[in-house]
């Protein structure tokens, strides 16, 4: 039976679930909240503030309430029998209860108290301890503001017959003021704050709609799309007015640059302030000298490297949707600035890309880099992808002499790609040792990236090279393609990082490299086993075993969330997606 449903009602239609936020990376968290609710089995309630890179919980409950019982979690709020709770706002969420409930997020001893101010909204003005050690501030300003709506308050107990308690949060950037605007305009019972959570989820959504073949399925996308949204926050300070997009809320709160890409697969299909927002952080912290962060938070961002550089990739998929091109003309300035950052800082004497660390190209504990720094055929690839991208963006603005200029200069870049890291005889890219010169033995969905390229080379060679190593089920096909070095590599392990495992966004890029080279039957196929499998598992795990297909990492994780929806729309349309080319005008 097919399920027509846009995704809004999709998420709304699903059945409340017991220990549905039961930890920091499913906490319940509408509104693009920086902080989230967990509750455990015994209605316990954590406050979660997923903030500066670091998820930490305030209270354990953090609410008390006595008459609580086994918690229900809904879309729109959180029922344990005696005690609901509802969020109406960003940072701001509504408690109702019978009998006397305890705030004990008020009393937690990782607050430092500087003040408290008493009037019909009271505001608590503390200092949190950071977590993370590369964090400049040893401590973050936060501000609890509560009004009591009905109900008498003690100190942190509030006591009567039907209590109403609306609370909001202000992190780093302090204001009493709207504080208190937020509170006095906080619905009077959970049902108008449902109300506005629904709201704000039907305009999150956009037009994004599914067609499903089964239950199973039409719940696993809901989840994909609760988890993007509810992985989205506001965060003050280097990303403030702008709605960030996390890899996961509980393991890494904050904006990464090529998760953040492909989060745009799914996201260019929803609010289009969720797509420009994806990519605007990242260039509107761009450093003077090009560099783009490896991951931007509320007060700084993490020095010294940085990661593949996909925003042009991304960025032309959603100009090419929606004909944005004061998009395109607020982006390309940057995009040329960071293919200079990569063409001077991270160029090597063979005229390619080199990293820094194995963090810079994403793939964090690869065997790659096992005997020393290397000259990367995917990091080398990602440059070239978006010199080419500034070359499109630039025709479709008119600036063609700055598109000749990226022309000639990706031409050239791409021969010398050719140059170093082809093997004729083999007909395959290798990653290169940089210190010798010498070409590498592992195999790696890597080594097919150049070809997202445009690299100087005969169709024939690439289709060789797909068929022979691509598909080879002794090296990356295997019982689940692509594992993140070959099967017969010594070094393989199916559960270990980047070490063996599928990781989705690798495998996307290689459904665009089957795409790209009219192997359509093939991809198609490969598609629809991919999303299978994804199915089959259900959680939207960060990466998965490589042999038996269980997830592994954190889940629900953005990038999976975004491309399980993707591979969705595209099986369920039948047509190929967007062109990565924007059209000439």
């Amino acid at each position: 039976m097919s399920h027509i449903l846009p995704a809004a009602d999709a998420i709304l239609s699903r059945e409340p679930e017991e220990n549905g936020c039961d930890g920091p990376s499913r906490s319940h968290s509408p509104f693009y909240s920086n902080i989230g609710i967990s509750m455990g089995d015994d209605g316990s309630n954590t406050i979660q503030l997923h903030y500066n890179r670091v998820t930490q919980p305030l209270g354990a409950p953090a609410i008390h309430c006595d008459t609580v019982r086994r918690p229900m979690t809904h879309v729109t709020q959180i029922d344990a029998g005696g005690f609901q709770l509802a969020f109406f706002a960003r940072d701001s969420f509504l408690v109702t209860a019978q009998g006397a409930i305890d705030l004990r997020f008020l009393q937690d001893e990782k607050l430092r108290l500087i003040s408290v101010d008493a009037d019909e909204v009271e505001h608590l003005h503390t200092m949190v301890r950071t977590l993370d050690p590369r964090d400049p501030d040893e401590e973050f300003p936060l501000l609890i503001s509560t009004r009591v709506l009905s109900g008498e308050r003690t100190g942190t107990r509030i006591t009567g017959e039907n209590i109403r308690v609306a609370v909001t949060f202000q992190f780093l950037t302090l204001d009493k003021a709207r504080a208190e605007h937020v509170l006095m305009h906080a619905p009077a019972e959970i049902s108008g704050a449902h109300q506005r959570t629904e709201a704000w989820l039907r305009e999150a959504c956009g037009d994004l709609t599914f067609h499903a073949s089964s239950e199973k399925e039409l719940e696993t996308l809901a989840r994909a799309t609760h988890a993007l949204l509810f992985n989205s926050a506001e965060p003050p300070g280097l990303m403030e007015g702008r709605i960030a997009s996390f890899p996961s809320r509980g393991g890494y709160p904050t904006h990464f640059l090529w998760d953040a890409c492909f989060h745009m697969l799914a996201l260019e299909e929803m609010d289009d302030r969720l797509c420009r927002d994806a990519l605007c952080i990242l260039t509107d912290t761009i450093r003077s000298d090009g560099m783009i962060a490896h991951f931007v938070c509320s007060t700084w961002i993490r020095p010294r490297a940085s990661q593949p550089p996909l925003v042009g990739w991304a960025a032309e998929r959603y100009i090419a949707r929606t004909g944005d091109v004061a998009l395109a003309a607020e982006l390309l300035p940057k995009l040329t600035a960071n293919c200079e950052w990569w063409l001077t800082q991270r160029l090597n004497r063979f005229g390619l890309i080199s990293c820094l660390d194995p963090f810079e190209t994403g793939w964090d504990d690869t065997p790659r880099l096992d005997n020393g720094p290397i000259v990367a055929t995917d990091m080398s690839a990602y440059v070239l992808m978006q010199m080419r991208s500034c070359v499109r963006l630039a025709k479709l603005l008119d600036q063609h002499d700055l598109a000749a200029h990226w022309q000639k200069r990706a031409d050239d870049f791409a021969q010398v790609l050719v140059d170093v890291c082809w093997d004729n005889d083999k007909k395959l890219f290798h990653d290169v040792l940089l210190e010798t010169g010498q070409k590498t033995p592992q195999v790696s969905p890597a080594l097919f990236l150049p070809l997202l390229g445009d690299v100087p080379l005969p169709e024939k060679d690439i289709i060789a090279s797909i068929r022979t190593h691509l598909f080879d089920p002794n090296t990356l096909f295997g019982p689940i393609p692509f594992p993140s070095i070959a099967h017969d590599d010594p070094e393989y392990s199916p559960t270990t990082m980047w070490r063996g495992p599928l990781w989705p966004p690798i495998n996307w890029l290689l459904l665009e490299m089957l795409e790209k080279f009219n192997l359509f039957e093939e991809k198609q196929q490969l598609a629809r086993r991919f999303y299978d499998q994804m199915l089959q598992e259900g959680n939207l795990a960060e990466y998965y075993n490589s042999q038996d297909g269980a997830g592994l990492g954190y889940a629900p994780q953005g990038w999976t969330s975004a491309i399980f929806i993707r591979l969705h729309l595209d099986l369920t349309s039948q047509v190929a997606s967007p062109k990565i080319p924007v059209p000439a005008q």
